[in-house]
Order: structure tokens, then C-alpha cells, then sequence
């Protein structure tokens, strides 16, 4: 087994650069962790019929989980996309975004649950609030997490430019609002246009955000 990237001995580097890198690498073995759990325990929500006899009675009794399963393994995707480009982008793991990170992941670890409440057992009222509110507040603390690292001073590394930081807080922006807008649209409407509203913020957050910014790079700069 490799050895950690943060364990390894190397010449001339001090205490604090060691502990830095410590940190950030247990911070990111915790939140892939997590991560992974979490797309296993909603892949774990699907039921398949034992005795099916063709595609169309597998939809007919399993079409529930297998949408729950597609848009949780998308929501958390999209966060765990999130935490992969910021770590990679960090230049110290402090203690607000140590506890920002670990307030994500306890939603993050949380969702599975929410939906297989939705999708599985039918509490389409309160529980779909619960949802959306989870899904929101995750966004948001994904959204404080690009913000704090990319204007507090020192915690991005300086290399980062300022366009694709002002970018990625936009494009986290649109996870807390999406999800908040849902939380207010009647149950019926708005679970039956989860899954293509979700593709559309795929889009909007992976496509249309980011062609915008290449297309006004001068206008990000200010």
C-alpha cells in the first residue's frame, strides 16, 4: 500500500508546510469517504423485481428507487466535483474550512436517507420539503466553502486566477437557489420535474456559466 502523500519524509520542509499537508490530506480521505458511502447507500435503495418477466414491469415496479438512485448519484456527484476542485486548489486547510467541510459532509451523508424517503416510501409533503431544505442547505455550505477559500487571504493558492474564482462561486450559487426555489414550488409540481431540472443545473453549472466566462473574460477581471 502507498504511503500517504502527507506521511512522506521530505528534505528541507518545514513543521507547519508538513502539518498543512496533513491535514488537507485526511480532510480529503474523510470527504471521499463520505462521499462514497453515500452513492452505495442510495445505489442500495434500488428494487428490482425478483420475477420480472420484461423491461417495461421492471420500470413499472422499480421506476421510484431507480430515479431516487439517478438523482442522488447526481446531486452528490455534483458536490463531490465541487470538493475535488477546491482541494486541489487549496494552499492551507484552516479551521473555518475544516468546519465548513465537515458541516457539507454531515449533510452530504444525509441525503440517501432523504431520498429514499421521497422516492421509496411516498411522503411526498413534509419529507420533500426536508429534501429540498437538505439539498439547500448543502449548497450553501458548498457555496461558503468557494468563497471563503477563494477571497480569504492565503487559503487558495495564488497561482488560481481571480476569473475562474469568481466563476466557481457563481456556479456554486446555483445549487443553494435551485434547491431553495424547489422547497417553495407545490410538492406535486416540483417532484415531478426534479430529475429534468436537475439535468438543466448540470448544464447551467458544467456549460453555460463557465462559456459565459470564457466569452467575458474582461469583465470577470474587474
Amino acid at each position: 500500500m502507498a504511503e500517504l502523500e502527507s506521511l512522506e519524509v521530505k528534505p528541507d520542509e518545514d513543521l507547519n508546510h508538513h502539518i498543512n499537508r496533513h491535514i488537507l490530506d485526511r480532510l480529503v480521505m474523510l470527504s471521499d469517504g463520505i462521499f462514497a458511502i453515500s452513492t452505495t447507500l442510495a445505489a442500495l435503495e434500488i428494487k428490482l423485481p425478483e420475477h420480472a418477466t420484461s423491461l417495461r414491469q421492471v420500470w413499472d415496479e422499480s421506476g421510484y428507487s431507480l430515479t431516487a438512485y439517478v438523482i442522488t448519484f447526481l446531486v452528490i456527484a455534483m458536490f463531490w466535483v465541487g470538493s475535488r476542485d477546491i482541494f486541489a486548489r487549496l494552499h492551507i486547510v484552516d479551521r473555518v474550512m475544516t468546519g465548513l467541510t465537515l458541516a457539507m459532509l454531515c449533510g452530504v451523508a444525509v441525503i440517501p436517507a432523504c431520498a429514499h424517503a421521497l422516492f421509496i416510501r411516498g411522503d411526498t409533503n413534509v419529507v420533500f420539503d426536508f429534501y429540498a431544505l437538505v439539498m439547500a442547505v448543502c449548497g450553501a455550505l458548498n457555496l461558503g466553502m468557494w468563497g471563503y477559500a477563494s477571497y480569504a487571504p492565503g487559503v487558495m493558492r495564488q497561482e488560481v486566477p481571480q476569473p475562474y474564482r469568481a466563476e466557481r462561486v457563481l456556479v456554486a450559487a446555483t445549487m443553494p437557489i435551485f434547491f431553495l426555489v424547489l422547497f417553495f414550488m407545490p410538492t406535486k409540481g416540483a417532484l415531478g420535474a426534479l430529475l429534468p431540472l436537475i439535468a438543466v443545473l448540470v448544464l447551467l453549472r458544467r456549460v453555460a456559466i463557465p462559456a459565459w466566462f470564457r466569452r467575458n473574460p474582461q469583465k470577470t477581471e474587474a
